[in-house]
């Protein structure tokens, strides 16, 4: 199968973003952190391929190199970045739609770019 088929199932929300957080904050954190609870796949390289924020709405997309290390990172639901606990969910195109804050988007138009 190939990343562009695999990628919804490759990408999570991240919900509760403290303003401060980064993009390059978030990319660490899940690195950091899947590898520390050997949540990474083996692989060469880091587990995250790309992250966007959207810090008006306090939330992230953040898409893993394999389905696995984004179950995995599914797990980290609720630890705090920057001081805030964080909301992890599936990242599927519909996503937008069922986020907390409100913030809606068409199903089938993707976030990350």
């Amino acid at each position: 199968m190939t990343a562009q088929a695999t990628r919804h199932a490759r990408r999570i929300y991240v919900g509760g973003v403290a303003p401060t957080t980064t993009e390059a904050d978030v990319t660490k954190f899940f690195n950091n952190a899947l590898v520390a609870v050997n949540g990474a796949n083996g692989e060469e390289g880091p587990p995250v391929v790309n992250s966007y924020i959207n810090v008006e709405k306090k939330f992230s997309f953040v898409e893993f190199r394999s389905v696995e290390e984004t179950s995995n990172a599914l797990a980290l639901d609720g630890v705090v970045i920057d001081g805030v606990g964080f909301r992890a969910r599936e990242g599927g195109s519909d996503a937008l739609e069922r986020a907390d804050d409100g913030l809606r988007a068409r199903e089938g138009h993707d976030a990350i770019v």
